[in-house]
């Protein structure tokens, strides 16, 4: 196995033979969502694809362009397949696009779960740079805070935010609030720029159906939209699993080892013949 690029995770090591799953970050770019269903993944490796831009300049402006360079990491990191592959909101798009990279070169795919699966295609790209700066903050606190209490937040976080540079009136005020360690505000800046350009890239995408079986694990209240989304692009197979649980804790520890134990079960020897 050659080494991996630093962009990419490893958030379940093991000695085993088993085959590695990659989970593919969401639009924030990070992986560490993943860590609890890492846990639950008993003694298989798991592999995070975290946005390039997270850790070097380049960023990647396109879905496609994210999916071609995932692919050759994944292809040079696996054993010669098959590949197992999931990822959560806007990762589950970038997992959907590597799985038809990987089978049109020729690989297997031996499951792609995809976790909450937004279809962000369907959704306008944010107006103007108040409107995105405001999204990052809303997803970052709705990680770990409740509804109501994120929404406030945001609104004094994102006030005044008008001027030549949101970005660095946004980190400012977080820091000022004790929302981001003192000393981050560098990180953070980068973290919004990376998630402004892939939500703009899963806004842009238009997906196109393939020969690829799927397996959804939904929201509930999410769930007929995604079923709707996702299922005419799944050729050789679709399964939804809905759980209760909203956007944010269905990635959680509440539902990490139902998620955990149906993507082992599907790898399982018995499952792939």
């Amino acid at each position: 196995m050659k080494a991996a690029p630093e962009w990419i995770m490893p958030l379940r090591t093991s000695e085993t033979a088993a085959t590695p799953l990659f989970l593919v970050h969401p639009v924030g770019g990070s992986t560490m969502a993943y860590l609890w269903l890492a846990d639950a993944l008993d003694d298989r490796p798991c592999f995070g694809v975290e946005a390039r831009g997270l850790h070097q300049d380049e960023h990647d402006r396109t879905v496609a362009q994210a999916a071609d360079e995932y692919t050759t990491a994944v292809r040079q990191l696996g054993t010669g397949g098959p590949y197992a592959l999931g990822g959560w909101s806007m990762g589950a798009t970038i997992a959907f696009e590597i799985a038809r990279r990987l089978q049109a070169a020729g690989e297997r795919i031996a499951t792609l779960a995809l976790l909450d699966p937004e279809p962000g295609w369907t959704e306008p790209p944010p107006a103007d740079a108040r409107e995105m700066v405001a999204g990052f903050v809303r997803d970052m606190l709705r990680q770990s805070r409740a509804p109501k209490e994120v929404e406030s937040l945001t609104a004094d976080v994102t006030a005044g935010a008008e001027g030549p540079d949101p970005v660095g009136s946004v980190v400012e005020r977080l820091s000022r609030y004790g929302l981001i360690p003192r000393g981050s505000e560098e990180i953070v800046a980068r973290r919004i720029e990376v998630f402004g350009a892939l939500g703009g890239a899963h806004a842009a995408y238009r997906p196109v159906p393939a020969d690829l079986a799927v397996t959804l694990f939904s929201g509930r209240s999410g769930a007929e939209q995604q079923r709707r989304a996702w299922q005419p692009l799944a050729r050789a197979g679709f399964r939804q699993h809905v759980l209760e649980a909203d956007h944010y804790s269905l990635i959680g520890p509440a539902h990490a080892e139902r998620i955990g134990g149906a993507i082992v079960d599907a790898l399982s020897p018995a499952a792939r013949a």
